[in-house]
């Protein structure tokens, strides 16, 4: 992880870790899942640029693990900020 984007990936204090997405091997974005009654949306907030193509990745992938992750929602979609 380079060292400009420790502090947004880690917090202020550097002790909360926060969920991250490797892009090519290097941490590119961090991710949340928000809950809204039976829907769960995955937040992926890049730290670098994102290409389409890396884009349109991020979202397949979201949207395939999603599932696994928010197993009683009914609805899943996918956000990338």
């Amino acid at each position: 992880m380079s060292d400009e984007h420790r502090t947004d990936l880690t917090g202020a204090a550097g002790t909360q870790v926060i969920r991250t997405v490797l892009l090519d091997g290097v941490v590119g974005a961090a991710w949340a899942i928000l809950r809204d009654g039976d829907s769960a949306t995955l937040v992926v907030e890049p730290v670098v640029r994102v290409s389409r193509t890396r884009r349109e990745a991020l979202l397949a992938e979201g949207l395939a693990l999603l599932p696994l992750l928010a197993v009683d929602a009914t609805a899943h979609d996918v956000h990338i900020a």
